[in-house]
């Protein structure tokens, strides 16, 4: 089974619409909760971020921090500490192929 990062990367790299159903995130006929774990580690808390976190920073790539930030409470995410959010997003649009952020030791 794909874990989460790499599926929700693939959707964004292909231009696949993500499909959210409930509080699910839905790839193919694969299920994730919404705070289902990623492989990518945050630089600031060390903790693995949540699927619905890592869709809503790029949702919302382009607003300002506290736009942003309102936006991610307002989804009941946590947003994306913002020494993460540059390195997550080139990693989920293909800018870097890979990122000591991102593990295999959350799997």
């Amino acid at each position: 089974m794909a874990d989460p990062l790499t599926l929700l990367k693939n959707s964004i790299l292909s231009n696949q619409p993500v499909v959210i159903d409930g509080d699910d995130f839905v790839f193919g006929k694969q299920r994730f909760a919404k705070d289902t774990p990623t492989n990518f580690q945050s630089s600031s808390t060390g903790y693995f971020l949540r699927l619905h976190a890592v869709y809503l920073c790029h949702l919302h790539k382009d607003l300002s921090r506290g736009p942003y930030i309102l936006a991610a409470t307002k989804a009941g995410s946590m947003p994306v500490a913002l020494i993460d959010k540059k390195e997550l997003l080139a990693y989920l649009y293909g800018e870097i192929e890979t990122s000591p952020r991102v593990t295999t030791q959350n799997n």
